[in-house]
């Protein structure tokens, strides 16, 4: 049986988990720390919210919309199952560079990998 006041791990992407300002993405362009992972590029900074928030970066080198459309999705979709497993609460800036279209199990684990190395850093 669980404790009533255990809270069940929350799968969604809020707005409080979204780096939205540019001064956001360019705080962790300039101050965090990168790795490369295949086609992304995981800028990561630590915070002091408590959480970690995801920021995308997708050229239109990648493709038409329906393509960056759709590395979007995926990488989102990454980051909302591993945001609860995820090592410290980071500001992430992901930067995608043109490539063919991965699966959505092969963006969870380049993401993870990604995070795992920056984190150990």
């Amino acid at each position: 049986m669980t404790d009533l006041h255990e809270q069940p791990p929350r799968w969604g992407f809020p707005r409080r988990h979204r780096l939205t300002r540019p001064a956001e993405f360019n705080r962790v362009y300039g101050e965090g720390r990168r790795t490369r992972q295949g086609p992304l590029v995981v800028h990561a900074l630590p915070n002091a919210c408590g959480h970690p928030r995801l920021g995308l970066s997708v050229s239109k080198k990648v493709g038409n919309a329906v393509d960056r459309n759709r590395v979007k999705r995926r990488l989102r979709e990454a980051f909302r199952h591993l945001q609860n497993q995820l090592p410290g609460s980071y500001d992430l800036v992901i930067t995608v560079q043109p490539h063919d279209v991965r699966s959505r199990p092969d963006c969870l684990q380049l993401l993870q990998h990604a995070i795992e190395k920056l984190h150990r850093k």
